[in-house]
């Protein structure tokens, strides 16, 4: 019989749900707290999933950037893709394209903090969000 090590996914569902699996409180797509933040999301940021969260990231206007800072786990870098998009409207086209610039403030062992620059648009309005998918 072999075994395998659990990823850092199921390790984190394990210490919050008791199961590795993709299924139940802890699938992916699921909120068990109900704040509008899935577990993957969760997991990707380093947050808890059965505590609200009130955000995942600070917006900040500096010029004619935008600086969206936000934590990421370090253990997630292997298994999810961070993707930061902007659009002029909430309902239109989410676009990643655009003058980006990725630092990372800080980190130690578990978590980084990263700031992503997007170029705060001539339109008077600009939203940002974060997106995690699998790898």
């Amino acid at each position: 019989m072999t075994g395998r090590q659990a990823t850092a996914l199921e390790a984190w569902r394990i210490a919050h749900f008791g199961s590795p699996d993709n299924s139940g409180p802890g699938a992916d797509l699921n909120d068990p707290e109900k704040d509008g933040i899935v577990n993957l999301l969760e997991f990707a940021t380093a947050g808890d999933p059965l505590a609200p969260t009130v955000t995942i990231g600070q917006l900040v206007k500096n010029g004619s950037t935008l600086e969206y800072t936000y934590t990421r786990a370090r253990a997630a870098l292997a298994e999810v893709k961070y993707v930061r998009e902007f659009s002029s409207t909430l309902t239109g086209v989410w676009s990643q394209t655009g003058a980006t610039v990725e630092t990372i403030i800080s980190e130690d062992a578990t978590l980084q903090v990263v700031r992503v620059n997007t170029p705060a648009g001539s339109s008077g309005k600009r939203f940002v969000r974060l997106r995690v998918t699998r790898l």
